[in-house]
């Protein structure tokens, strides 16, 4: 199913910083982390292609124009040999390495809230609710929710950046593709300007529900149950048990 056309996504989180869940509870904010904060070393730090000669330059006269947007001709004439001048020096396997290093310093401050399209994805459970210890949150597929991107799994994503007429065309191609390695955590995510302000503010009927993962622990579980009930609206919160006979998660009340 597309990302977009799902009713609900879920979160997994620990019980490490209940305080954490306080906030969006209570003050409807949501914490979304940089690039940088995220557990794939290569999440939106694409691969950067091994830059060629004459596309590179083509690249920096291209950076240089928009840079002097009111360069005459002459100017330009003047600044070519020296652009061709600086790469001879500089070499292409250096440039390589700035301009994956430029690049990524920039996009990994990106904002990125994961979330998944299945609420009882064991792995996830495991590895991001600490083993079911945690709880997941249902949001609606609504508000700010309706612009979420499905993560594209595959093969290393290679950028070649000399191709790009503005590094604002890269930003789409590259938030929302991760290797294969990730494929079973069926991402999609809410990704937000780089440099943005961490906190979003949501409306609090777009989160639907909680759902209490099956070895919390009870003062965990009496605790975010008195916080469910007295929220404004109040939030369903439900329990998470293992069905062994049919070896899959359910839900009860």
């Amino acid at each position: 199913m597309n990302a977009l056309q799902a009713t609900h996504f879920y979160r997994y989180q620990t019980c490490e910083h209940l305080d954490r869940l306080e906030r969006i509870l209570f003050q409807n904010e949501l914490y979304f982390p940089t690039a940088a904060q995220l557990n794939d070393p290569a999440d939106c730090r694409p691969r950067i292609k091994y830059p060629r000669f004459f596309g590179t330059l083509r690249f920096l006269m291209r950076t240089w124009r928009r840079a002097h947007p009111d360069a005459r001709l002459r100017d330009v004439v003047k600044e070519y040999p020296r652009a061709i001048g600086g790469l001879n020096r500089f070499g292409m396997k250096r440039m390589h390495q700035e301009m994956t290093k430029a690049l990524h310093s920039l996009s990994e401050k990106t904002r990125v809230l994961s979330m998944s399209k299945r609420w009882d994805n064991m792995n996830l459970w495991a590895k991001y609710a600490d083993n079911h210890t945690g709880y997941c949150l249902e949001f609606a597929n609504t508000g700010i929710f309706t612009k979420a991107l499905e993560v594209e799994y595959g093969d290393v994503f290679e950028l070649d950046v000399t191709a790009l007429t503005a590094a604002r065309d890269a930003f789409p191609l590259f938030v929302r593709k991760k290797k294969a390695d990730w494929s079973n955590e069926d991402e999609i995510r809410l990704v937000g300007p780089t440099l943005a302000e961490p906190r979003v503010r949501i409306e609090p009927a777009w989160l639907t529900r909680i759902i209490l993962g099956k070895d919390m622990r009870p003062e965990h579980r009496d605790l975010i149950r008195r916080w469910a009930g007295s929220r404004n609206p109040p939030l369903p919160a439900v329990q998470a048990e293992y069905d062994a006979v049919e070896q899959i998660l359910k839900l009860v009340r």
